[in-house]
Order: C-alpha cells, then structure tokens, then sequence
C-alpha cells in the first residue's frame, strides 16, 4: 500500500510543479504515467508524467521533450 501511495504522491507532485509553471497536461491517464527503473528507489522504479510530447523528470525538475 505504500508503494502506491508513494506513486500517487509523485505523479501528483509532477502535475502541481508543472502547473507553477502554467504548464496544463490536459490528459492525465494510466497510458501517461510512466514507471522508470531506479536503484536509488527502494520500490526500483519512480513515476513520471508524460504527455509524448513534454517529460518531467522527477528528481532533476527538468522539462524534456519526446
């Protein structure tokens, strides 16, 4: 239960850090969210959000597109 409570709070976190930015997603769905292999999570993954054209990293706070 923890592990999903951790990544609702990321996925959540990427959304309000993009709209400080007046960035609005405008389709947050499961096909958006993308599970990221990480040896730095005791989980082994983090979340992000994507929208195929703009990709927050979660830990860098950078904005990438693809």
């Amino acid at each position: 239960m923890l592990a999903i409570l951790t990544t609702a709070q990321e996925v959540v976190s990427a959304l309000a850090y993009m709209h400080e930015r007046d960035i609005i997603h405008g389709d947050v769905r499961g096909a958006n969210i993308m599970l990221c292999s990480s040896t730095a999570n005791l989980r082994g993954f983090t979340a992000q959000v994507s929208s195929g054209q703009v990709r927050l990293d979660q830990y860098t706070g950078e904005l990438r597109s693809g």
